[in-house]
């Protein structure tokens, strides 16, 4: 990685630079990890479940407003 990004890392994360080098990028630490960052309310990804694709799916399956609604009775 770029120094300036790991830089800005080490900020988000309040730690020395210097450590990110030995954080645990497999196994239980790194899972353990991801589930707190997909449970934050501010988080969406793309790939999660009620993240931006289903979201758009949603808004996909919306009547456009101001159209007239078929009646299923004839």
């Amino acid at each position: 990685m770029p120094d300036d990004v790991v830089e800005h890392v080490a900020k988000q994360v309040q730690v020395p630079a210097s450590e990110l080098g030995f954080y645990e990028w497999s196994g239980s630490t790194i899972e353990y990890h991801h589930s707190q960052i997909r449970t934050h309310p501010r988080f969406s990804h793309p790939h999660d479940r009620g993240g931006a694709r289903a979201a758009a799916g949603r808004r996909a399956r919306r009547p456009a407003s101001g159209t007239a609604q078929r009646s299923s009775a004839r």
